[in-house]
C-alpha cells in the first residue's frame, strides 16, 4: 500500500520537483514493504528499540507530505510542547506515520484535511478518552475529514489483505497493527461514514 502511495504521488510531481522528497518516501516504503514480509511469513526482523524523539520523525513526513499532496488536501502537523520519546526505532515510527498518512489521504479523495499530532500523556485516558492504563505513552494520532467508515468495514480494517480500495493490496493497515504489537503499543481507531477517521497509536515513553 505505502509503495502504490508513493507512486500515486509521483505521479503528481514534475520530473526534478520533490525528486529528494520522493527518495526518502521511497526508502520509507521499502522498509515497510519488509515489514509486511515479516507479517505474512511470521518472522519479523529483530529490532534494536532506544528511545527516538517521535516529532522529529514526523516533522519531515508531513513536510513531504505538504508538499506533494493535492493542492485540494491541507496537511496539519501539531507537535507536543515537551519532548516526546519513545521506544521504538525510528524507521517503526517513520512507517506508522507514513502509512496512517496515506491512508488518510486516500480517503480524501475529494479533498480535506490531515491532521498529525502528538503529545506525551501520563495515562492511556488522557489520550481522547481511551481505557485507562496507568503507563505513560507518547501518542501519535493521525485525522481525516474523509470518507469514514462503517462498523462492518472497521471491524476489519487490520486484517492482511482486506482492502475496500480496487488498487491496494492492502498491507498498509495490517502491518500498522502488527508495528504497533511488536513495539509494545496501543491502537484505536475511531470513525463514522462520513465524518472521517482517527486513528492513535500509543507508543510506550522513553
Amino acid at each position: 500500500m505505502v509503495l502504490l502511495g508513493v507512486e500515486c504521488l509521483s505521479h503528481r510531481v514534475k520530473v526534478g520537483e520533490g525528486a529528494a522528497e520522493l527518495r526518502d518516501l521511497s526508502t520509507a516504503a521499502e522498509s515497510a514493504a519488509a515489514l509486511a514480509l515479516g507479517l505474512l511469513t511470521g518472522h519479523p526482523r529483530p529490532a534494536n528499540r532506544t528511545p527516538v524523539d517521535v516529532n522529529e520523525i514526523v516533522a519531515p513526513i508531513a513536510e513531504t507530505l505538504t508538499r506533494l499532496a493535492d493542492r485540494d488536501v491541507q496537511i496539519v502537523f501539531r507537535p507536543s510542547e515537551d519532548r516526546a520519546l519513545a521506544v521504538a526505532t525510528a524507521s517503526e515510527v517513520a512507517r506508522l506515520a507514513l502509512n496512517l498518512a496515506l491512508n488518510a489521504l486516500e480517503a480524501m479523495p475529494d479533498g480535506g484535511v490531515l491532521t498529525i499530532d502528538t503529545a506525551v500523556v501520563e495515562h492511556a485516558s488522557d489520550a481522547a478518552g481511551l481505557p485507562e492504563n496507568p503507563a505513560p505513552y507518547v501518542r501519535l494520532r493521525v485525522s481525516d475529514t474523509g470518507l469514514g467508515m462503517t462498523a462492518d468495514v472497521k471491524a476489519r480494517i487490520f486484517e492482511p489483505f482486506f482492502t475496500t480500495k480496487i488498487h491496494s493490496p492492502g498491507i498498509g493497515l495490517s502491518s500498522v497493527a502488527f508495528t504497533v504489537q511488536q513495539i509494545q503499543g496501543r491502537l484505536f481507531v475511531e470513525s463514522e461514514p462520513a465524518a472521517g477517521t482517527r486513528t492513535t497509536v500509543l507508543l510506550p515513553k522513553g
